[in-house]
């Protein structure tokens, strides 16, 4: 009999009951709850069973949907390449490995600062590297690993989920059964489901043998044993073997089922399932394309509408007769049809004549009028309205996947032509990518006994143009202040170094031209520090272009004016050749500067004032 509220319980003296009192009597509390079992998913609250568990939205149509809609294509394409682009490669998980505590080390150690000892640590096994490299070549016999991920991409853009399922291999003979990894195979996610009860467990009563269930004697047949039938006592064993073979069976965790019947099942390792946006404790994804469904269904409407008026014509209007009845009027449409019928063309294809399609036109007779009258039909503000809100739609869907669009006109004869771009974002990739770097290495190699290697992408390289002009742009011009402020300025490999103490303004003003040299002295090397830097103002790609020309210019002429004062040095030319010389090299430079005229003009009158400037100091 249960003890009533005013009852006080009876003390339980057992070991836990003690472990867990002096806990809570520690913690400041007598009453402490312990969760051993995860909470229930809503949806199977009602549904405690295990049974076979399927996503809110049917999975084999959102996967028809992508493969039939260009909108989506484009889409799902971009997001594919540009995740492949780079493509990836093998690297360690560590540099050394304590063997027994498990630590993982990026640098060279001489003992593990952990267990104090030495003979434990080990460096990655080169037989798992080239186990990796094979997986990574072909995972199975007629798939390539880029088809393997390029497929896993397609259906995680599409349903939200992928399932990879793998394959075992009994390299015992007829001994005890061993099992090791061999294939690994990209599955529908439309027609894998899983096993499961109320609060997201896998499995159930249903168990398989693995041996009987794929052979010969029993093909196209679910053979599968429930254990609620079998005795208490085996129950509680835990491991069942097969009546047939005697081979331990294997508990069912995911099914594939086609049109309703079950024709293969999984074991716990036997499938990955993985997803990008699944809300715990939901056992599925949420896929982006829900959300777009009406956005969708209203761009297949207009294509099919563009379709039926480009294939079977539409109706144009009313053209009106007044003072004819309907039998004139009949035979006069019956004329136009024939002269249409003499302008047809034969089909290649067919060898029929057919007329091409044009507007359809109803003619009609009045018996008022002095004159045919035209009520048209079509709306022209009303199309031209369609084709926006039709570009509105592909944006959105652009949006929901993390693409950028770009919309750009040109002038084309007299009309104006519309061109999209979408770009996809680099936090979008690295999104996708960082999903399959995760279940592929934490999830996948394991099972192929693969734990000292793993498989990344290489990082993704920006293709914003604009972005790096405007970049390239904003360093120019820190080098260029701090360069006038008499900081020491380098850019090299794309990396601007500034050093040194700041000047007084008038004195780095002042600082321009060449070093006087004394009589019979070898001139010093033409420091970079001597050229002020042409100081251009650019806002557009080009003229970033011509800030870059222009300082690598500055270099080359200094080069230029060293050789000339090294020439006039020791006789072999005079100094007034120099300004000569480099005016010819200048003009030549910038003739074959990828750069309008303008801007050639400006950058070689700004340079040869600067030449006449140093050749003026240097004579004096």
């Amino acid at each position: 009999m249960a003890p009533s509220l005013k009852e006080k319980p009876q003390e339980d003296d057992s070991l836990r009951a003690r472990i867990v009192k002096t806990i809570a009597k520690a913690l400041g509390k007598e009453n402490l709850i312990s969760k051993t079992r995860r909470s229930a998913i809503p949806q199977y609250v009602w549904d405690v069973e295990p049974k076979l568990r399927r996503p809110r939205v049917d999975y084999v149509t959102l996967v028809e949907w992508a493969r039939n809609s260009w909108v989506l294509r484009r889409v799902f394409n971009a997001i594919i390449r540009e995740c492949t682009r780079n493509w990836g490669h093998i690297e360690p998980r560590f540099r050394i490995k304590c063997e027994k505590c498990g630590s993982e080390f990026q640098s060279a150690v001489e003992k593990c600062p952990v267990c104090k000892v030495k003979k434990y640590l080990r460096e990655p096994d080169l037989a798992q590297k080239k186990r990796l490299e094979q997986l990574t070549t072909k995972p199975s016999p007629d798939r390539t690993f880029y088809e393997f991920i390029r497929s896993t991409l397609f259906y995680l853009l599409a349903t939200d989920d992928f399932y990879w399922s793998i394959v075992y291999k009994n390299v015992a003979g007829n001994e005890k059964p061993k099992y090791i990894a061999e294939e690994a195979h990209v599955e529908h996610p439309g027609y894998i489901f899983p096993i499961g009860d109320e609060r997201g467990y896998l499995g159930g009563y249903q168990y398989f043998c693995p041996k009987c269930y794929y052979s010969e004697k029993y093909r196209g047949q679910d053979l599968v044993w429930d254990i609620r039938q079998e005795s208490p006592r085996v129950q509680e064993s835990k491991i069942f073997k097969c009546p047939i073979c005697g081979e331990i069976m294997v508990q069912t965790c995911y099914v594939q089922e086609i049109a309703g019947k079950v024709v293969a099942r999984f074991g716990r390792n036997e499938i990955i399932h993985g997803s990008m946006s699944r809300l715990p404790p939901e056992l599925f994804g949420n896929s982006k394309l829900i959300s777009l469904v009406k956005i969708l269904e209203t761009l297949n409407a207009i294509d099919d509408y563009q379709l039926e008026v480009h294939t079977e014509g539409k109706i144009g209007g009313l053209l009106v007769f007044p003072g004819l009845d309907q039998d004139r009027v009949g035979q006069i449409l019956q004329d136009v049809k024939a002269e249409r019928e003499e302008l047809s063309q034969r089909d290649l294809e067919t060898g029929e004549y057919e007329s091409k399609k044009r507007t359809a036109l109803i003619f009609v007779g009045l018996e008022e009028g002095d004159k045919p009258v035209k009520i048209p039909f079509i709306d022209e503000e009303e199309a031209k309205q369609t084709l926006e809100y039709y570009q509105l739609y592909m944006n959105a869907v652009d949006s929901v996947y993390g693409l950028d669009t770009t919309i750009s006109t040109r002038k084309k004869g007299s009309t104006r032509e519309v061109r999209t771009k979408i770009e996809v974002k680099r936090e979008t990739a690295q999104e996708y990518q960082r999903l399959i770097e995760e279940t592929l290495n934490n999830e996948l190699l394991p099972l192929f006994g693969i734990t000292d290697w793993k498989w990344v992408f290489n990082p993704l390289e920006s293709k914003d143009k604009l972005r790096d002009a405007e970049v390239l742009h904003q360093t120019m011009a820190a080098a260029v202040t701090a360069r006038n402020a008499g900081f020491n300025v380098k850019f090299q490999d794309g990396v601007l170094t500034i050093w040194g103490e700041a000047e007084a303004l008038e004195e780095n003003k002042s600082r321009v031209g060449l070093p006087n040299v004394e009589p019979g002295v070898a001139p010093r090397r033409v420091s970079r520090e001597f050229v002020t830097p042409v100081e251009i103002s650019p806002y557009t790609g080009e003229e970033v272009l011509a800030s870059t020309f222009s300082e690598r210019l500055s270099e080359r002429l200094l080069d230029i004016l060293e050789e000339a004062r090294q020439r006039s040095h020791e006789g072999k030319g005079k100094l007034s050749d120099i300004l000569h010389d480099a005016r010819a090299k200048l003009f030549r430079a910038l003739s074959r500067a990828n750069l309008r005229l303008d801007k050639k003009e400006a950058l070689y009158a700004k340079f040869d004032k600067l030449l006449t400037e140093i050749v003026s100091n240097e004579h004096s």
